[in-house]
């Protein structure tokens, strides 16, 4: 349970949910309004594993909102 958010670039996401779908997580990254479009991220997987590819930069997650559970972001290059 709980929630967790993502930051690229230096830009954080709204909460995501433990158990957000790739495409909520795509949607997330989108909104951070800084220039970059659905087109230039690629998210797969489901919870509570998914691969997140962006162009350039470096993803990193902050899970402290979950509840007995830990997050892994997996970046492919």
């Amino acid at each position: 349970a709980g929630t967790f958010t993502l930051t690229w670039n230096g830009k954080t996401t709204s909460a995501l949910a433990y158990n957000a779908t790739a495409a909520a997580i795509k949607t997330a990254l989108v909104a951070l309004d800084d220039g970059y479009v659905a087109a230039d991220f690629t998210t797969s997987g489901t919870a509570p594993t998914w691969s997140v590819t962006v162009p350039g930069g470096t993803v990193t997650g902050d899970g402290t909102g979950l509840t007995g559970g830990t997050l892994t972001v997996v970046v492919n290059p």
